[in-house]
């Protein structure tokens, strides 16, 4: 085990530390970092003792040839972000990308999916203007919101896949909670 000049010895409480490959280049953003590869990020990672990583933009698409990178440096991926546009796009569209997301995950290991609805953020496209959502329309949003995940909780029930879901566009804090609840 690395020194990493702690005391506490997180081997023995069955801890793994991963990292998000955004501290060293933007997915929303590639100009920032765009200079680094995909092998300078990993290898980076594992020398500060990281044994995980999420997956980034820079990441081979090809599963073999991901797992191959990563099985060299003692690394594995533990999630990936999911943008998901259900207010925007046909849910079933949604639900089809999502499936083929977690089947590549549970071959890499993985068991956790990021997930926020960036139907109406300016994620991936900084030219969008912020929208000011009308609360009665926030409502429509949250209920058509929820079904999805209830379908979606469905479908990573069978894949043994956690869901992380992150909301960021919800302006009430109120309508945060019913959400979460």
């Amino acid at each position: 085990m690395r020194d990493t000049f702690s005391k506490m010895d997180l081997s023995k409480h069955y801890i793994k530390l991963g990292c998000a490959p955004i501290n060293w280049t933007n997915d929303d953003l590639p100009e920032l970092g765009g200079e680094l590869t995909f092998e300078q990020c990993i290898s980076e990672m594992a020398l500060a003792g990281f044994t995980g990583s999420e997956v980034g933009n820079k990441y081979p698409e090809d599963v073999k040839e991901l797992a191959r990178a990563l099985d060299l440096r003692g690394m594995q991926i533990c999630n990936q972000w999911f943008s998901c546009e259900f207010l925007i796009k046909p849910q079933e569209e949604t639900l089809a990308r999502f499936e083929e997301l977690t089947d590549r995950l549970n071959t890499l290991g993985a068991k956790v999916v990021g997930v926020c609805d960036t139907s109406v953020t300016i994620q991936g496209d900084i030219t969008k203007k912020c929208l000011m959502i009308h609360l009665s329309y926030q409502m429509t949003i949250l209920i058509k919101l929820q079904l999805a995940l209830i379908k979606w909780a469905r479908l990573q029930r069978k894949k043994e896949c956690k869901l992380v879901t992150i909301i960021t566009w919800v302006q009430v804090f109120n309508h945060k909670k019913n959400l979460i609840n």
